[in-house]
């Protein structure tokens, strides 16, 4: 069986507190004023992240950002892998994967239970808990990911607003010395923003 070799990362913009509607109704979502109606954007960028992973059975998906507000301990990436959770992972994903089925899907120590995840995890749904800015999500990522696999990864999947493509592939893997040639970046703009052309 061939080790992960495929990083997804989600980067983290708000924090989803919990809740009924699993994320389609605002007020569930702990977000700054400047931030409101982008919470469907959020969950976009989760989902991408989650079908990106149904896609590849090398793949790890990890969702990124550390607590960002002081209102709550739970962290972005952990309320986002607890969004996704709660929405069984929109029907992407496998059921977990059976001992049977260890020979061609790659393993992960599991995770141990957390207090803020009431929903375990998917095995290959990793959460990246310190980072506070993009930067942060792209190198704590791939350090996570390390951690998770004792392997670096041979490519990235890096999800985030398109807006920010340049920052995050061009300034910011550049930086941590990733490959270019290496990087897919899928971006999903809030509504509103205009693509430059």
């Amino acid at each position: 069986m061939e080790p992960p070799n495929h990083l997804i990362i989600v980067c983290g913009h708000a924090i989803w507190a919990g809740g009924p509607t699993k994320g389609e109704d605002e007020s569930e979502w702990i977000i700054e004023d400047w931030k409101k109606g982008e919470t469907p954007t959020y969950t976009a960028h989760i989902k991408a992240g989650v079908k990106a992973l149904s896609e590849d059975g090398q793949a790890v998906l990890i969702l990124s950002g550390g607590p960002t507000v002081s209102s709550t301990p739970i962290s972005e990436g952990r309320s986002y892998a607890n969004l996704a959770a709660s929405n069984d992972y929109w029907d992407l994903l496998s059921p977990t994967p059976s001992s049977a089925s260890t020979a061609t899907t790659p393993t992960l120590s599991p995770s141990p239970p957390h207090p803020l995840s009431p929903i375990p995890l998917h095995p290959r749904v990793v959460v990246e808990e310190r980072a506070l800015d993009s930067y942060q999500n792209i190198l704590f990522s791939i350090t996570q990911f390390w951690r998770s696999t004792s392997h670096w990864p041979g490519h990235l999947t890096i999800i985030s607003h398109q807006f920010k493509r340049r920052r995050l592939t061009e300034a910011h893997c550049t930086a941590v010395a990733f490959p270019l040639d290496r990087v897919k970046f899928v971006g999903i703009n809030p509504p509103g923003v205009i693509p430059k052309i």
